[in-house]
């Protein structure tokens, strides 16, 4: 749907090929929000704590995945911070998908270089490139860690609730 209003209105194409690795990196990001929730969620015991809480997530969301503001407008610190959470590889991976083929077929490589790097097409850490497919092994490297992060934290807030 969204791509059929971007060729009307946008005069932009994505590629038929663009489709199924993107639903991949969402199902990768479906599964790595519902993880960060769940981490974020377990130690809460009041349904309205927990509305209240989830407001404060919905809004800060767009914020944390550069949604709102490109991530080459981040201070430094602040996108150190957006690369802890998984969603903004989902992100990352989304963009550098649907934007390939319009970088490539209309901007210069120093034009499109800079582009990426300011719109987070790219990720880098410690100078290694992220981008493609190592933004989904990233992505399931942190999904890993959030699983066994959400089974130790489960275990120790059970063994607390049973002390009480």
């Amino acid at each position: 749907m969204m791509g059929m209003y971007f060729t009307i209105v946008d005069k932009v194409t994505i590629p038929s090929s663009a489709y199924l690795p993107a639903v991949g990196y969402l199902l990768l990001g479906a599964v790595a929000a519902t993880l960060v929730n769940a981490l974020i969620i377990l130690p809460i015991r009041s349904e309205v704590t927990c509305s209240r809480i989830e407001a404060i997530i919905g809004a800060g969301a767009g914020f944390i995945v550069a949604t709102y503001m490109p991530l080459g407008a981040l201070s430094s610190h602040i996108q150190a911070l957006v690369k802890i959470f998984p969603s903004s590889y989902e992100a990352a991976a989304l963009r550098g998908l649907f934007l390939q083929a319009t970088f490539d077929a209309h901007l210069s490589s120093a034009v499109r270089n800079h582009l990426q790097t300011y719109l987070g097409v790219h990720f880098a850490i410690h100078g290694y490139d992220l981008s493609g497919i190592r933004l989904a092994i990233t992505m399931v490297g942190m999904i890993g860690v959030a699983v066994i992060l959400v089974v130790v934290s489960s275990y120790i807030i059970d063994k607390r609730d049973l002390r009480r």
